[in-house]
């Protein structure tokens, strides 16, 4: 299946899809029936998701396993300015949401498997801006270890690294290593 986004005459956007064997005008499919905001489509694995505008307010939008489309449910208290799909692993989404309070960080949230419902998972996490306006999140996860977490947070403006070895439901501030890997003693205030 081919997930397009294209822009029509008049300069909005629609979501498309059709087979690759036989992609042709006959052939296409509206799994959206309007038109969504420009640049918003994101389709990852058993996900898709769109932004819609509503009276000039960005609404977001999840298919899960291609079917229908549902409003992104967040804590009624979040007023997304932006938001950022993590990751789909395991069944759930984990999205880097920043609000409109917010300029140098994001808050994370963690969606049940159909990428619907969201909970905060922590917050201030700290964010820089990439080549061609791309968003850098400071949240790591630790290669080979499902559910391990690094991430960098503003707490009392100084950035401190936390941890997190259950997929986010418990944060911890990183401890540093008594010894560095010569056995020095390593000196590191909180």
């Amino acid at each position: 299946m081919i997930h397009l986004e294209i822009t029509i005459s008049d300069g909005r956007s629609q979501y498309i899809t059709c087979k690759l064997q036989n992609c042709s005008d006959g052939n296409k499919s509206k799994p959206f029936p309007g038109f969504i905001i420009s640049d918003s489509l994101v389709v990852q694995d058993e996900y898709v998701f769109i932004q819609v505008s509503v009276s000039g307010q960005a609404v977001h939008y999840v298919s899960y396993k291609r079917n229908a489309f549902y409003p992104m449910k967040l804590p009624k208290y979040t007023l997304p300015k932006d938001l950022q799909i993590i990751s789909t692993d395991e069944n759930q989404v984990l999205a880097a949401i920043q609000d409109s309070h917010q300029n140098d960080s994001y808050n994370l949230y963690m969606s049940d498997y159909r990428g619907l419902f969201f909970t905060l998972m922590l917050e201030d996490v700290v964010s820089t801006g990439g080549p061609e306006d791309n968003v850098m999140i400071d949240l790591y996860e630790v290669a080979g270890i499902k559910g391990v977490f690094l991430s960098n947070k503003v707490v009392e403006n100084q950035v401190k690294t936390y941890i997190t070895y259950n997929k986010g439901r418990d944060w911890r501030l990183l401890q540093a290593p008594t010894t560095d890997l010569q056995g020095n003693k390593v000196y590191c205030e909180q």
